[in-house]
Parts: C-alpha cells; sequence; structure tokens
C-alpha cells in the first residue's frame, strides 16, 4: 500500500517538519519501497526513525529514479541495497548490522562508494546528459573500468569516484568516540552529554570520562562541566541544549574534528523528548597523494577524466583535502586528470547540504569544457 503523509510524519518523522515539499517526501518514500521492496525499508535502521533517518530516505528515493531508468543501474542500485545498515544479508534471512561498528566496515565503504557513484550519476541524468557505469576504456595495454561516464556535446569524459574512509589511526580514535558514545544508554532522558577530548586519552582516562559523564548527566541540576587539563572537557545539559558549538578550544582547533554522536529520540503528543552523546577530537589526515595517484591510473590520455572524492566521512573534508589535491595537480603531474570535485555532504538541520569544490588541473591533455565544469559543480 503507497505511503500517505499522515503515516510518514507521524510513523517516521515523529511529528517534525522537514525543508521538503510533501509530495517529494511521499513520491521518494514510495519510490524507495517500489525499488527496494517493503521487506528492505521495513528493516532500514532497524526501528529508528526521526528526521535524520527520513532525509535519507528522501535523498536516496530521489536518487534511485534515475538509477532504474539507466543500463546496469540494477547492479548499482544492488550494492546499495545489500550493503546499508540493518539490510546486510546471511543467506535468505536479513542480518541486523551493529551501527556503532559499521562506519569502519567493509560494508561502509562498499555503501560510501555505491552512494556516491550513484548521486553523481542522478545528478548529471537531471541536467540532462547521457550516463554510461562502468565502462570499458583501454588504457595503455589494459582494459580499465572507471566508475562512469558521461556524454557532453558528444564527447565522453570518464569519470573515477573515491570515498576515503576512515584511515586505520582514525578508525582507532573512532572507536574510543563510539566507546564513550554509548553512555547515552545509560543517562536519564532529556539530557545532553558533550565530550571534547585533547587528545587520544589512556584506557584509564577512558573509564574516568566515561564514569563522570553519567554521574554529571544524573543530577537534577543542570547544566554541567568538568575538565582534566589536556585530556578532556565534559558537559552536560537539558535536551536541545548545547555548549561545545561555541567552547573557544574546539571553535580555534585548526585540525579538523573526528566526532561521534549517539542518541535516541522520541516525540510524544508534539513535545521533543531524547538523550544523546555528542564526542569530538581533533584530527589529520593526509592520504590524498596516494588515493590521487590510484584513481588517476584508471584514466586513459586518450579521454578527458574527472575525479570525483566525496569526503563525508573524513576527519577535515572540504577544510583540508582541497588544499592537499592541489598541490598534487601540477603542469607536469597527473595530466590526465582535467579536474577533481571534491563533495562533503551531512544532515543539517532539516534536509541534507551538498557542498563541492572544484580543481581543476593547470595543464591537463583534455580541458574538461567550461560549461561541463558549471554542471558537475551545481546542487540540485
Amino acid at each position: 500500500m503507497p505511503f500517505q503523509w499522515k503515516d510518514i510524519l507521524q510513523d517516521w518523522l515523529l511529528g517534525e517538519r522537514l525543508d521538503y515539499e510533501i509530495d517529494d517526501i511521499i513520491n521518494a518514500f514510495n519510490d524507495v519501497e517500489r525499488i527496494m521492496g517493503s521487506e528492505w525499508l521495513a528493516h532500514l535502521f532497524g526501528q529508528s526513525r526521526g528526521t535524520m533517518v527520513a532525509i535519507q530516505i528522501i535523498e536516496l528515493g530521489r536518487t534511485l529514479r534515475e538509477i532504474e531508468k539507466i543500463h546496469n543501474g540494477s547492479s548499482l542500485i544492488s550494492r546499495i541495497a545489500t550493503n546499508y545498515p540493518y539490510t546486510i544479508r546471511q543467506g535468505n534471512e536479513l542480518k541486523r548490522l551493529d551501527l556503532l561498528r559499521f562506519q569502519s566496515s567493509n560494508e561502509a565503504h562498499e555503501l560510501a562508494h555505491a552512494l556516491a557513484v550513484a548521486n553523481h550519476v542522478a545528478h548529471y541524468r537531471r541536467n540532462l546528459l547521457e550516463v554510461e557505469l562502468d565502462p570499458e576504456l583501454s588504457v595503455k595495454t589494459k582494459i580499465k573500468h572507471p566508475d562512469f561516464r558521461v556524454k557532453y556535446d558528444g564527447t565522453w569524459v570518464y569519470v573515477e569516484v573515491v570515498c576515503p574512509g576512515f584511515s586505520e589511526e582514525a578508525q582507532n580514535i573512532y572507536r574510543i568516540l563510539a566507546r564513550i558514545a554509548k553512555i547515552h544508554n545509560e543517562i536519564r532522558m532529556d539530557r545532553v552529554v558533550e565530550v571534547y577530548l585533547f587528545k587520544d586519552p589512556s584506557r584509564t582516562e577512558i573509564d574516568q570520562i566515561i564514569e563522570k559523564c553519567k554521574l554529571l548527566a544524573q543530577s537534577d541540576i543542570q547544566p554541567q562541566e568538568y575538565a582534566i587539563e589536556n585530556v578532556v572537557q565534559i558537559f552536560t545539559n537539558p535536551w536541545n541544549q548545547e555548549r561545545l558549538p561555541t567552547f573557544l578550544p574546539a571553535v580555534k582547533e585548526k585540525r579538523p574534528l573526528l566526532g561521534f554522536v549517539s542518541g535516541e529520540f522520541r516525540n510524544e503528543e508534539g513535545v521533543s523528548h531524547g538523550r544523546k552523546c555528542n564526542v569530538k577530537m581533533p584530527f589529520s589526515d593526509e592520504r590524498s597523494q596516494r588515493i590521487l595517484g590510484e584513481k588517476s591510473r584508471q584514466l586513459s590520455r586518450e579521454h578527458p577524466g574527472l575525479i570525483i572524492a566525496d569526503v563525508s566521512s573524513v576527519a577535515g573534508g572540504l577544510k583540508r583535502w582541497p588544499e592537499l589535491m592541489k598541490r598534487r595537480l601540477q603542469r607536469s603531474l597527473n595530466r590526465r586528470i582535467g579536474g577533481i570535485l571534491i563533495t562533503e555532504s551531512s544532515i543539517s538541520g532539516k534536509s541534507m547540504k551538498t557542498e563541492k569544490r572544484f580543481i581543476e588541473h593547470p595543464n591537463p591533455i583534455h580541458p574538461l569544457p567550461r560549461d561541463f565544469i558549471t554542471i558537475t559543480t551545481s546542487v540540485c
């Protein structure tokens, strides 16, 4: 039975409103159910509901309706379906996946890449360009298969997509952040716990931080705070109040912040309730040179080439990676690459926001057409 607005509003949005037209929300939910199946959608994110889940379904629906129209689109859709949280299959049964472990898993990397490819293919199709998935390309004596190609003004542009996941060092830090954030299950409702780590804490320090967070969050008197010099700053607040965004050391920190948020949200008779823990720590990631070299070898000297880097899951993202990648686009280096599009997507408020930065090669073998760059960098 097709989704109705009242059901989405009550069962998925929990009474909250989003920055999308109601018809677009209904169509997106129905497209996801039609293409992925009702069982898949029912198991998506387990029993989690709310605006963050709904926004991802809406964006997925907008993308899938474009992908299903192209040759071999079903293969890309299958990659998305089998790797989404709570939809990992074990035999003929759906296997529940621990979201806290998902971010650093192979499934997460495969999903991120499949979604990035799908989102950009859908973007070009919405701009009325012809797109082919997994094209065959001769590179010297080898046959390569870039992620897709786009035809613009009679010329095929070959595209490689990269989604850097967490580095091993970042994964270790991420596990620490996740362990601390899991305390949201052990604190009372209508509490927000914020933790800012100045360094990689020891096991003893982690235990101290966790116990202190629980103790402060249980107090009837809020807000509370606690600090260990050069180790951690802890804030606890009433629901819907946060202090970390204005905490000066975090604001002034030049390095990107790696973070993890875990929480529970409810809507009771129109009133929002919840509890969550937000943990952040400064971190730098320097892998761009190796990644760019690997992807450039998938492109040919005979055709225009574009690399798209989705850095949504990388510490630093758009604050750091454009500068790092620009260093590798010198006049005599990586000339197969006409340009690099760097994107970062996040749920901001009541919609999905995507920011883009384009770096044009100063001396490519095949320059990318100016109007094609305009389409590539547009948001729609």
